[in-house]
This record gives C-alpha cells, structure tokens and sequence, in this order.
C-alpha cells in the first residue's frame, strides 16, 4: 500500500482537519513527492475553510473527482465507516485508508521522517533491520529484554486477534487508584508513584520499571500500541548495537508548539520550558528545536539499554516534578494527564540533544484495534 501512493502522482485528500493537513505534509515531500490536488468534505460548512494553504476545499461530489487520482482517507477512526459509504455511493475504488492510528498512516509517517532526518544530518537507523546480527532468540526462553505493556481499568476490549510476546509483561498503570487483576503486575509495589497516574499516564509504570526492575533491556508499550517486532528481530536489539529504541514520530502541522497550545494549555508548555532552563540549561536548544519543529515521539514509547534508561528517568523525572508542583491538578481530566503530554515531547528533546552519543534506532507502532 506504501508503495502504491508512490506511484500514484495525482491525490486527492478526504478530510480538512488535522490529519488531513499532516498526511498532505507527507505527500508533498520526499519520498512521495505527490500533487495533492484538493481535500475532500463530506459536506461545506461555514467554518470550512476555502482552502488549507494553496490547495482547494471542495465538497464530495462526482464533479469534483478526479477519476485518475488516488483519494487518501485521511480521518480519525471513528469516522471511516461513514466515508466508506460515501466512497462506495460513488464506486470510488482508487482510495487508501490513513485514519490516525492506522499502521499504514504510521509508515508513512516514518518514511517521511527518514528522509528528514537524512537531510538534516541526523545519525538516527531506522527499522530493526538496520542492526546487524545473526543471533537467534530461543522462543521457549524469555531474553534479556522486557518490553511492559501498560494497561489500566479503563481499557477497551481488542478486536485483533494478538498473541502475546515472550518478552512482553503486563503491568497495571495507576494500581494504587483502581482494582485490578491479581495476576498482573501492579505499579504500586515497593517504590512507585501509582497514586500519580491521574496527570502522570503511562510514566507511572515507566516509573515503576526505573525503581525495581534490571533487565538489560526494558522498554513501554501500551496494550493498543505495540512495538512491530517479530521474536527474530529482537534478537537483533539484545544481540546488536542498539542503545534506544524509539516509535514513529507524531507529525505536527505548523509546528510541534502550535499544536501543543491548540490541544492542551500552552501555559503548561512555557512552564516546562522554564524547568528545563532552570534545571537543564544545555538540554533548552534541543527543546527549542523541537518546538519549532514538525515531529514529536509519541505514547512515551521505548525500549532502552538499562543504562541509558536509568540516565532518562534521572533527567525526566525530576523536570516533570517541578512541572508538577507549579501546574498543580486540572478539572479537566484529559488535561490534567498533561505531565505524560509532555512528558512526550521531552523524551523528543532528550533524544535529539543525545543523538551523537546513542545509537538510536526508530521503529514502527503496530495498532491493536
């Protein structure tokens, strides 16, 4: 599918929103390359804009299709079915889906940020592939690496049918605050930060996993998001060189900042800059960078050496703390998860002021639906 919107020159964009705007980022740049002719809506409302920069917002509608250009659905999920059937009154077949979580939206995202990086010179790998081993994994051991998978009492049952991986573990986040299943691990045994992870998100277990854990490897995923790693390859990471792992960066359209004030309080945003001058001067450039930059590394995803990891958390977690005693708790509950928010954004920061000094390899998410 990748390869196909490669050769396809001529899109159209279903969609106007943010998703829209970010996959046209995407085509308009290597390795795609696409003329993106108009963004499709389902109907013009009078905040429908006349056009997103250059290129025209018209309604859906045979006269305004262009029977040689290939339509990308460019939406979040639970708006696919409808367009589906909007497609189909139309027997439109040329279309490829990229709603937000889809993992082919995620590769796409991935080839654009290669391409990026090697332009701005950047030392990042990309793909497991890229570390060099013949080590095989012994599938009826667990290996040296652990990979915890957050889940908590809000999660929502999965459709996809998912085996999970010997050297996955699954750990409750916020245990302290919720009942859960007693043969899961809780992030509220010996030293935690469980009774946090109403603002703190996943970074309660990654907490956790800081304090009582010595993996050689240790990494976070989510139960809906997993790293895309077959057994064969992890034996790549433990056996390679890979120092950090990290996931498909998030695309932000203008920037990384603006968009953080659109979806949260940019107060909180300034705030978290100040902690960083304050506690981490020379880490405030790369925080800049990001900011005024188009990619951020999401979900607080990773896996890392345990050296590396200990050298994270001592730098993260402080900052976040002194985030936390100047913010204090939201009404909202969804913004009041901003210290995972930007937690987020700090790893991206992280990561970048250190790309000389790890070798750091980026990897895609696989979504569980």
């Amino acid at each position: 599918m990748e390869q196909l919107i490669r050769t396809n020159s001529n899109i159209m964009i279903f969609g106007a929103g943010d998703v829209a705007k970010e996959v046209c980022f995407c085509m308009e740049r290597e390795p795609y390359n696409c003329n993106v002719i108009s963004f499709l809506v389902s109907s013009i409302a009078e905040t429908t804009p006349e056009k997103i920069g250059n290129i025209p917002v018209v309604s859906f509608c045979e006269e305004n299709l262009d029977k040689n250009a290939l339509i990308l659905v460019a939406v979040l999920e639970k708006y696919r079915d409808d367009i589906c059937d909007l497609l189909d009154s139309l027997n439109v077949k040329n279309r490829i889906f990229l709603t937000f979580e889809s993992n082919l939206w995620s590769a796409v995202r991935l080839k654009t940020y290669e391409e990026y990086c090697l332009r701005e010179g950047y030392p990042y790998k990309f793909g497991v592939d890229s570390l060099a081993s013949d080590k095989t994994i012994d599938s009826e051991k667990k290996s040296d690496i652990c990979v915890y998978v957050t889940r908590s009492t809000k999660d929502k049952p999965i459709k996809t049918e998912y085996k999970p991986r010997i050297w996955e573990e699954e750990i409750y986040a916020g245990a302290a605050l919720d009942f859960i299943e007693t043969n899961v691990i809780g992030d509220n045994m010996g030293e935690n930060i469980s009774d946090k992870n109403r603002k703190y998100c996943e970074l309660t277990a990654m907490y956790w996993m800081w304090k009582n854990t010595d993996h050689d490897y240790i990494g976070l995923s989510h139960y809906r998001r997993r790293f895309d790693f077959t057994d064969e390859e992890v034996s790549k990471i433990t056996a390679g060189d890979a120092d950090v792992i990290l996931t498909t960066p998030v695309i932000n359209v203008p920037s990384v900042e603006y968009m953080y004030g659109k979806n949260h309080d940019i107060n909180d945003w300034e705030i978290m800059k100040k902690v960083v001058k304050d506690l981490s001067p020379d880490y405030a450039d790369s925080l800049e960078a990001v900011a005024d930059s188009n990619y951020y590394i999401p979900y607080n995803m990773f896996v890392m050496k345990k050296q590396v990891f200990d050298k994270y958390c001592s730098w993260l977690f402080p900052v976040l703390e002194e985030c936390e005693k100047i913010i204090g708790d939201k009404e909202d509950v969804y913004q009041n998860r901003y210290i995972g928010f930007l937690a987020e954004r700090l790893m991206t920061a992280y990561f970048l002021h250190h790309k000389d000094d790890y070798n750091i390899v980026f990897c895609n998410k696989h979504f569980l639906e």
